[in-house]
């Protein structure tokens, strides 16, 4: 059993989930008041939003990918069977997979509740459907935290690949929503309000089943069954 080599900060994750699920839950009521696109959200769109199929389009539409159900499903699975590999713990691996598995879960729902309509140019892009939260950046956020979570666990703290993968995840779930809006598929508070959600659903996990001192010890008892 490799060593995990970071310390779980409790107290710290819990209030950053809380203030994400705030914002996230004060946005939601706000679209759901307010369904049609506002004036910032105006402005970003016809800022970066893709009329045609050009080659802007098509660059930002294979970005679009990396954040479909499948692409994450993949990575979730990967990842954990790469924590189980590593460190032959269940709840590591299970916190992989169930992060982005609630944000799935969470968008979907929100969807039908909320109903926001998707804007005129998703029909480029072929969407249907509601468009509050995206799923693409929900998932691609969630996947995204758990890879900084696996970086943290797997390099000390002044190692380089620590920060070098973190901002290599945050790129990419900041990419996939930027691309969201230049194809047309979303508004802008449509891709924020999902990364809030793959947030606080990975962060969720991450609080109930993993303990507090990572360490080989600690990491030897979670993988019994919780109480």
């Amino acid at each position: 059993m490799r060593p995990i080599q970071c310390t779980i900060p409790r107290r710290s994750l819990t209030i950053v989930a809380a203030v994400c699920a705030a914002a996230f839950a004060a946005l939601a009521v706000y679209v759901w008041l307010s369904p049609h696109r506002t004036a910032i959200e105006g402005r970003i769109a016809d800022a970066i939003t893709s009329t045609k199929k050009d080659g802007t389009y098509r660059v930002f539409d294979a970005i679009s990918v990396l954040g479909s159900r499948g692409a994450v499903v993949v990575g979730a699975v990967v990842l954990a069977i790469f924590a189980w590999w590593w460190w032959r713990n269940v709840r590591l691996a299970v916190v992989c997979v169930l992060g982005p598995a609630l944000a799935g879960i969470g968008e979907i729902v929100l969807k039908e509740v909320i109903g926001r309509p998707r804007p005129s140019t998703a029909g480029l892009s072929g969407e249907g459907g509601f468009g509050f939260p995206s799923g693409h950046a929900s998932g691609a956020t969630a996947l995204a935290v758990v890879i900084v979570l696996l970086a943290f666990a797997a390099f000390p703290k002044r190692d380089p690949m620590r920060a070098i993968i973190t901002v290599a995840a945050v790129v990419y779930a900041a990419a996939v929503a930027v691309s969201r809006v230049v194809v047309g598929a979303h508004f802008a508070f449509d891709v924020l309000g999902a990364a809030l959600l793959g947030t606080v659903a990975t962060l969720a996990a991450v609080l109930v089943l993993l303990p507090e001192r990572a360490t080989v010890s600690g990491l030897a008892r979670s993988t019994d069954p919780p109480d």
